[in-house]
């Protein structure tokens, strides 16, 4: 490699605890192990943002260069970190949950509105701004050969934009985990507005990366894309992570099932709400534990708190959701709906040596492509009826010591290591 360096540019990094912060720790310590040198240019994340998690990053480690660049006005808006209500008064009546309901989605709403309005494409547009002068001094300094910038958010898109377009030599690699123009949930309005500024980005790259084919295909036909400038590369597991000391401890007398992630308005998890209602004295006498590690959509919460066998635990460490998942016995994945992309966590699941349930509407979606070839698990519909028949079956193999050897293996197809030495080899090698 005659010029092997590289400006990689998100806000989204450590100590930011998202899954796109960590793809993107992941593939630049990856990339300087392979003799890249790395430059990022990133976010200066305040100690109370709500995903603010620095004391267990040590993970994070290499000789890359890391600037750091503030939200902008941003600044003044992001959700801060509150204090935690651990008690519910048994008290609450129906009408005060549900005017807390309602009062909470009057207030997203507003917000949601005003962002639409004054952070557009995203709430990082302003650091976008003020990171561009940043971006033309090290490109000016260290002289890179390639510049890789990476969404979620797209406003790191447009700085590439801004970017290449004083700096044409420079080789451009958008990376993209979700649609953006063409994410499902878009209005036909929002679609218009992002749409006229993201075919002038898309335009201007020279390369594309994304998470799954489908992606790939909708931007192909949507923008006239040549395939050959693109590749499908997403998240793999880190072997090192698994191997630090462990803080949690699981009940060993149950039998626990995890699950990991976020639960909002996208991912449906009535059915195994129902499942649970209706199998409720078998779980019990199963000696069963249910864990939700993450932020759970209220009205989602509000219905699982009933249950002593279920624990609602709010959101944790990257490094502690790991600790979650090697002392469970079983883990839970439930695929998005109508989603083009992969649930980031499933690659953190494929690091462990555990059984994976797969619950989802769609057998044609990338995750259950995916959890079909790593055959982790049982892949099931998000119907009542079947999670039912799951659970039971699930139950029943674990108490007669009869999980399959195979959903227990780890394939190193999805270990980080291989997954960017791939990417590199073709995306940045001329």
């Amino acid at each position: 490699m005659n010029n092997n360096t590289i400006l990689y540019i998100s806000p989204f990094f450590p100590p930011l605890n998202t899954s796109r912060s960590i793809a993107n720790a992941y593939y630049c310590m990856e990339l300087e192990k392979i003799g890249y040198k790395i430059i990022i240019l990133t976010a200066e994340i305040p100690k109370d943002f709500v995903n603010y998690y620095n004391e267990d990053n040590k993970w994070f480690k290499g000789k890359f260069k890391i600037k750091r660049v503030g939200f902008g006005l941003f600044g003044l808006f992001y959700r801060k970190k509150s204090s935690k209500i651990t008690n519910r008064k048994k008290g609450n009546t129906k009408n005060s949950i549900k005017s807390l309901i309602k009062r909470m989605r009057e207030v997203t709403t507003l917000k949601n509105v005003f962002k639409e309005i004054v952070f557009f494409p995203d709430c990082f547009i302003y650091w976008s701004k003020k990171s561009y002068l940043i971006a033309k001094e090290i490109i000016i300094k260290y002289n890179p050969s390639i510049i890789i910038t990476a969404s979620e958010p797209n406003s790191a898109h447009i700085l590439g934009y801004r970017l290449k377009r004083n700096f044409p030599n420079i080789r451009w690699i958008g990376y993209f985990s979700d649609p953006w123009s063409l994410e499902p949930r878009l209005d036909t309005i929002q679609k218009i507005r992002h749409g006229r500024l993201e075919k002038r980005v898309i335009y201007s790259m020279d390369k594309y990366t994304f998470t799954t084919k489908n992606t790939r295909d909708l931007f192909c036909r949507k923008f006239n894309i040549d395939i050959r400038k693109t590749t499908v590369y997403s998240r793999g597991y880190n072997p090192e992570i698994y191997n630090l000391n462990s803080s949690i401890t699981l009940n060993k007398n149950k039998i626990n099932f995890v699950y990991t992630g976020s639960i909002n308005k996208n991912r449906n998890v009535i059915p195994l709400f129902e499942a649970i209602i209706e199998l409720e004295n078998l779980l019990i006498n199963s000696k069963i534990n249910l864990y939700f590690i993450g932020s759970m959509y209220t009205k989602f919460k509000v219905k699982f708190e009933k249950f002593n066998f279920i624990k609602l635990i709010e959101r944790v460490s990257f490094i502690k959701s790991i600790m979650f998942m090697k002392e469970a016995n079983f883990l839970i994945l439930l695929d998005n709906d109508k989603s083009l992309q992969l649930p980031a966590k499933v690659f953190e699941y494929l690091g462990t040596a555990i059984p994976i349930i797969t619950i989802t509407p769609n057998f044609n979606s990338p995750l259950s492509k995916l959890m079909k070839e790593a055959d982790r698990g049982p892949i099931i519909y998000n119907e009542k009826v079947y999670i039912i028949k799951m659970l039971k079956e699930i139950i029943i193999l674990y108490n007669n010591d009869q999980i399959p050897d195979k959903w227990c293996f780890l394939s190193d197809k999805y270990k980080i290591s291989n997954v960017v030495l791939d990417f590199a080899k073709e995306n940045l090698i001329s």
